[in-house]
């Protein structure tokens, strides 16, 4: 499994296609392979980088989680794989992640297309509040095994 350090991180990361770079962050919860049909659409002209966030996947935690924090590790990851700028897609927390890499580090971002993201709290409906409260490790577990 290729693994990169971010951060102090021990991040792991997918890499599909040829081309030009391209950055594909995955959704709260996700990981790279989740992203599998996006994935095979955009690696037909581009190299694809999927990161695993903090947490997520195959990568640990290793304590904190932010917005702030997964788009400093982007742009961390970004230098270390030597991707200097590239288009950024994310979706749901990648896309919030993609925004606040847009915010603090423009000048990686060639473009960008953020899928669901929600600005703030007052965005999120109260069924769907109720769902977030409720997804423990241990519930997420029953739903999502893998």
């Amino acid at each position: 499994m290729p693994n990169i350090d971010v951060n102090g991180l021990n991040t792991y990361y997918e890499v599909h296609g040829d081309g030009p770079p391209l950055m594909l962050l995955h959704g709260g919860f996700g990981n790279a392979p989740s992203m599998a049909p996006l994935t095979d659409i955009l690696s037909k002209h581009y190299s694809v980088y999927l990161p695993e966030r903090r947490g997520h996947g195959h990568t640990a935690d290793i304590g904190e989680i932010s917005y702030e924090l997964m788009a400093e590790d982007t742009a961390v990851f970004m230098a270390a794989m030597g991707i200097e700028k590239a288009p950024i897609v994310g979706y749901s927390d990648g896309a919030i992640v993609c925004l606040y890499l847009g915010i603090r580090n423009p000048e990686l971002i060639e473009r960008m297309v953020p899928i669901s993201a929600n600005y703030h709290w007052n965005g999120v409906t109260e069924h769907m509040r109720a769902v977030f409260e409720k997804s423990t490790p241990e519930a997420l577990a029953m739903i999502l095994p893998e």
